[in-house]
């Protein structure tokens, strides 16, 4: 069968009009930076767009965008350990209340990471070509 002139191949990917260029993602700023296969080329470009996702992540983020830079560059999770309890029988009231403060500040950037995480996911996802994503 024929293949229709300017439609592409949705098998491969490129589910563009020939001359574009191949699947070009909405995000600004990561129009370029997409996840395909089908070609030797999209092993380097997969590189590429990892590292600048990992930089959108970095810039975008107020809260939390290393963690998620970080979780996107190692392809693991940062591991966010909570702060080690005082001994309350020999501890201060002033290290204890130190340390109540250390706990409540990870366990926010432990949710901010969490809530990051599910945008990375959306976000990853949104970089792959038609090809990757299921019918």
């Amino acid at each position: 069968m024929k293949k229709r002139e300017g439609i592409g191949n949705k098998r491969s990917g490129k589910a563009v009009p020939k001359g574009k260029g191949g699947f070009k993602s909405s995000v600004v700023g990561l129009e370029e930076h997409t996840f395909e296969y089908g070609s030797p080329k999209h092993v380097a470009k997969f590189v590429e767009t990892q590292k600048q996702i990992a930089n959108y992540f970095q810039k975008k983020y107020d809260k939390g965008g290393a963690e998620i830079a970080s979780a996107v560059r190692t392809i693991t999770m940062p591991n966010i350990a909570l702060p080690v309890e005082p001994d309350p029988t020999t501890a201060t009231l002033i290290e204890m209340e130190i340390w109540k403060n250390q706990y409540c500040r990870t366990n926010k950037k432990r949710a901010t990471l969490e809530d990051n995480v599910k945008q990375a996911y959306a976000l990853v996802y949104n970089q792959c070509s038609p090809a990757y994503k299921p019918n």
